[in-house]
């Protein structure tokens, strides 16, 4: 006779009932087809030693930790492609992903363990190709019931703070969770930063992320693409505001609020100063890998500056004196006339540095050259030409250094100057 539950429980003390209280959402575990996940990370980690590192754990001993993936509808997935693309200058399209669409409509978007999802994609292709046989491969997968963008970034924010990723994912996420909170649940950097945490360290970490959110996303990029050590990006970030207003003192402008047309002008002239800045970075062998040496650079480079401001600043608005600026033709022209004459020597100046580099290229980095000649019309054609004639000519054994002989070879047609016009 099988005893019932009650008769079970005769002679035992039952404790009494304890009120619950849960940290967190409710845990949801299934494992999921590595195939079908989706994958809108900025990040690239595969050059990083973390993550190689972390496939050959996962080759060892598998994968205990399951990632954080949202099952969203088409309309969810839409409104944070949307986020994403306006954040970050993506072009993500939900017809992409309509290959991976489940058989229930919703997609299955990554939230939280790109890294992780990258290293067993990885290792499927590898054992897939040498066995020869398909393997559906799945992976653990803890499951987000349709959340809103606020949700799933919130999740992201969350899990990356307290899982000791890399500085660049900590800085995506950072970058992420203030931008959407702007204007509704906090109003400035100083604000975003005391909300997050009161720990000295974190919130310097915070701060230097706030710098680094700064840079247009073409910098940005660079610094996910591991082309630019990510303190770098956060050096140039501390210089934006001071070579803003240096551009705006050099358009006779230092005063009071500014005119859209003249702001855009102003701001226009200081991306492609911080164009020409990376391009140095990214295409030196050892500032591209080494933050302390770009940093110097950087500084250096922002000392020019400063100079501009502390001269300017240091007299009264009386007697500011811009003619001692040296600047061609500056008392005789409008602040509009001004800004867009030091946008074009700013381009001009970025079309030599460009084509110069472009003489002597990183194997990774002639596309980081054309990106950046995107600001200047027909440049990129150019860019690419000299990188086609770089190669022919090392090729045939030809070693001439950059500025003797071959420089004035490649800058006959066309001329720099009407490039950047």
């Amino acid at each position: 006779m099988v005893m019932t539950v009650e008769e079970s429980l005769a002679g035992f003390e039952l404790p009494a009932e304890r009120p619950e209280l849960n940290i967190g959402e409710q845990i949801v575990t299934a494992p999921l087809d590595v195939d079908s996940l989706i994958d809108l990370s900025q990040i690239r980690d595969r050059q990083h030693p973390r993550f190689r590192e972390l496939k050959d754990d996962i080759r060892n001993n598998g994968l205990d930790n399951a990632i954080n993936v949202a099952q969203v509808t088409p309309r969810r997935l839409a409104e944070y492609i949307r986020f994403v693309n306006h954040t970050w200058g993506a072009h993500y399209r939900l017809r992409d992903f309509k290959d991976v669409q489940q058989p229930d409509g919703r997609f299955n978007l990554i939230v939280a363990g790109h890294n992780r999802t990258q290293a067993v994609r990885e290792i499927a292709a590898e054992v897939r190709e040498s066995t020869g046989v398909d393997y559906r491969v799945t992976i653990p997968s803890k499951l987000m019931n349709n959340p809103t963008v606020d949700q799933i970034i919130k999740k992201q924010y969350s899990e990356n703070i307290h899982s000791g990723v890399v500085s660049e994912r900590e800085a995506m996420v950072t970058v992420e969770r203030y931008r959407w909170g702007l204007g509704k649940d906090w109003h400035s950097p100083e604000q975003f930063i005391a909300m997050q945490s009161t720990d000295g360290r974190m919130q310097r970490n915070l701060r230097d992320t706030l710098y680094f959110e700064r840079l247009p996303a073409i910098i940005q990029k660079d610094v996910f693409d591991r082309h630019m050590p990510y303190l770098a990006g956060v050096a140039l970030g501390k210089a934006l505001p001071l070579i803003h207003d240096a551009k705006r003192i050099e358009a006779s402008a230092p005063y009071g609020p500014l005119t859209k047309e003249l702001h855009d002008e102003i701001s226009a002239t200081v991306e492609v100063v911080l164009r020409g800045l990376t391009a140095h970075i990214t295409n030196h062998p050892t500032m591209r890998k080494n933050a302390i040496t770009a940093q110097t650079y950087i500084k250096s480079e922002a000392a020019t500056y400063k100079s501009i401001v502390t001269r300017a600043t240091g007299s009264s608005s009386q007697d500011i004196g811009f003619d001692e600026l040296d600047l061609p033709e500056i008392t005789m022209a409008s602040p509009l006339e001004q800004a867009r004459k030091q946008r074009h020597a700013a381009e001009l100046e970025l079309a030599r540095t460009l084509r110069k580099l472009a003489l002597n290229p990183h194997q990774d980095s002639t596309e980081a050259l054309l990106r950046y000649g995107d600001i200047i019309p027909d440049l990129q054609a150019t860019i690419a030409g000299d990188v086609t004639k770089a190669n022919e000519l090392l090729y045939e054994g030809l070693n001439t250094p950059p500025d003797a002989e071959i420089l004035p070879m490649l800058f006959e047609d066309p001329a720099v100057e009407q490039i950047a016009v």
